[in-house]
């Protein structure tokens, strides 16, 4: 006989969707003997929440009516007659225009009958191998059967189901051999969904149970004992039971005041066994409730490592709930080291992984202690300094760190409103309307004359110049010559597949590094490298910054999130700043990132934070 074990994933209705499970057991022994045990899979696209549910249970119903009641035959003809039937007599019972699917599973004595009718996937998992047994459409219901095996693993599932999670979380959750683990790896990835309406599915795992015969020797002992004849005490046994009798016996009479004492004493001590047994039993439920806990929890831990790549939000919903046992851990056993640690482990990922409030940086230095009214709006790091440029004043701010000493140079009308700068190893370079200038306290000259289109971002790399121009689609490099430089020529020796509309940004450190609204794109000599940088969480990228000796590339967003990979496009973080982001660099070595916020720069220790 086979006996099947179900889980349900199931999302919350949303819009006019909804997605239920409905497992036909418990019923009558003759229902079961002749139709066998059913799991039913029913979606409902179209149809408002409240309707839904009513469409649903009838939906329900009308299966039960059919497949059990009115319908003759073997389960799989029931099936696929009853799947059809409900689908063409669905206007008499949908009064909207709702798409229906229905997928089901039949278990009958040592046989599975697999059922389609509408949108859905049914896969089996049999030794670690997956197989995709059925898939469905509208036209007609699909109905196969077979032979299940112990560890059998039928998943039923909706179209948006397959669709929206990805093929490495679908992986991992199937290799589990523990339907729970299962259904805690796909539960969070559903809910957490915009689409949950649409998605669902029937987790089934096949176990086959046997009578248990009683042995030969259990059945003499059943025997003996219902054909058993009085037994008379031997010699040996009077003996002991009269020196038994004896040594108990007791010619004279105790005092009542003492039998009251002694009856005391023994309600004591039976109130005492009691009270230390319930106390013995408390503990070892909660040992036992504690250890559960932190396996839960660290399982998330795992799942989240495993899908952070893949999608950061659904690992932050794992790390949530792994968060949640361990507070409840942390309840039961305050002091445990492992509870502790994890916890540590837990709020560590909620920071970095977006699941917090977010940080407020340290204040690195007000530059209203320079110059009243100071507001920069381009900040440049090295390896020593930090340079912020303000184009009203005129000013340009230089304030080591991290000793935080301070110098101001003014250059008037010379750089004023130019809209990028950059520190060169005697003077400052500025990009304006007609090409480059360069400029110290002695003098300034134009070194570049170029006609810009719509330049976005002004960028050096040993004594090159580069400009990425996003109106003429070119990145223009200029090398020096001379006490000036070349005239720009393009730098790309292809077409770049990024779309020049959406380019928002250039960072260089001998890799270039292009910014756009979909993602990163990295070159190397001109050709472009193929790097996955995935920007799911990114709403409107607006800065790059990258170390130039560290594996670090970060993105800033218009809601002052910063995004952290490394430069084979690993996703290590996404943080949220408590500040407005105006510009940013890092530090060469990837120690510090410094953050521009008008007239305050704030900077955080990438190490410290990183650490673990």
């Amino acid at each position: 006989m086979v006996y099947p074990l179900v889980k349900e994933v199931v999302g919350s209705p949303t819009g006019n969707n909804w997605v239920q499970v409905h497992h036909f057991a418990g019923l009558e022994e003759k229902r079961i003997k002749e139709g066998g045990e059913m799991v039913l899979l029913l979606s409902l696209q179209g149809a408002g929440e409240q309707t839904a549910t009513a469409f649903g249970r009838e939906i329900i119903s009308r299966v039960y009516e059919e497949y059990y009641v009115n319908l003759p035959g073997k389960p799989m003809e029931r099936l696929k007659v009853m799947l059809n039937k409900l689908a063409k007599e669905r206007p008499l019972f949908l009064t909207e225009k709702v798409a229906i699917s229905l997928l089901a599973a039949v278990f009958w004595k040592d046989y599975v009958y697999l059922g389609v009718r509408g949108e859905g996937t049914i896969i089996l998992r049999r030794k670690g191998r997956v197989f995709s047994l059925l898939e469905g459409n509208s036209l007609e219901a699909k109905v196969i059967s077979g032979v299940p095996q112990e560890g059998d693993l039928f998943v039923l599932a909706t179209k948006d189901f397959w669709g929206k999670i990805s093929p490495e979380v679908l992986k991992k959750a199937l290799e589990e051999d523990d339907l729970q683990k299962s259904q805690e790896i796909l539960s969070p990835l559903v809910q957490s969904n915009p689409q949950q309406g649409k998605m669902g599915a029937a987790l089934i795992m096949i176990e086959k149970q046997q009578e248990e015969k009683k042995s030969s020797s259990e059945e003499d002992l059943a025997k003996r004992k219902f054909f058993s004849f009085p037994r008379f005490p031997s010699r040996e046994e009077k003996v002991k039971r009269e020196r038994k009798e004896f040594s108990l016996s007791w010619q004279g009479k105790i005092p009542l005041r003492v039998n009251h004492w002694l009856g005391v004493m023994l309600v004591s001590v039976l109130l005492g066994s009691v009270f230390w047994g319930w106390q013995r039993q408390k503990q070892n439920l909660q040992k036992r409730r504690l250890a559960e806990l932190i396996s839960q929890a660290e399982e998330r831990i795992r799942a989240a490592q495993q899908v952070k790549s893949l999608d950061i939000n659904h690992s932050l919903a794992f790390i949530k709930e792994a968060n949640s046992f361990l507070q409840e851990a942390k309840k039961i056993a305050p002091e445990d080291e492992k509870v502790k640690l994890l916890k540590k482990e837990t709020e560590k990922l909620l920071l970095l992984w977006g699941g917090e409030e977010g940080i407020a940086p340290e204040l690195f230095f007000d530059l209203n202690l320079l110059a009243e009214g100071a507001a920069g709006e381009r900040l440049v790091c090295k390896e020593k300094e930090v340079y912020v440029f303000d184009p009203h004043q005129g000013k340009i701010f230089v304030i080591s760190y991290p000793e935080k000493q301070t110098r101001v140079l003014v250059g008037g009308e010379d750089i004023k409103d130019k809209k990028f700068f950059l520190p060169g190893e005697k003077g400052f370079y500025f990009l304006d309307k007609e090409g480059v200038v360069f400029w110290n306290k002695k003098e300034k000259k134009r070194v570049v004359e170029k006609e810009w289109g719509k330049p976005v971002a002004f960028a050096r790399w040993g004594r090159n110049l580069y400009v990425l121009d996003k109106e003429e689609e070119k990145l223009w490099k200029m090398v020096p010559v001379g006490k000036g430089f070349s005239s720009p020529r393009q730098w790309f020796s292809g077409l770049p597949s990024f779309s020049w509309p959406e380019v928002k940004g250039l960072a260089i450190n001998g890799h270039v590094w292009v910014l756009t609204k979909k993602g990163v794109f990295s070159f190397w000599n001109g050709k472009e490298e193929r790097r996955n940088f995935d920007f799911g969480g990114v709403k409107e990228p607006q800065l790059i910054a990258v170390a130039s000796e560290a594996s670090l590339v970060v993105v800033g967003d218009k809601d002052n999130n910063l995004f952290f990979w490394d430069k084979k496009g690993e996703l290590k973080a996404r943080i949220k700043v408590k500040k407005t982001i105006t510009a940013m660099d890092i530090s060469p070595q990837g120690k510090w990132l410094f953050v521009l916020d008008k007239d305050k720069i704030y900077w955080i220790n990438l190490e410290k934070l990183f650490s673990s």
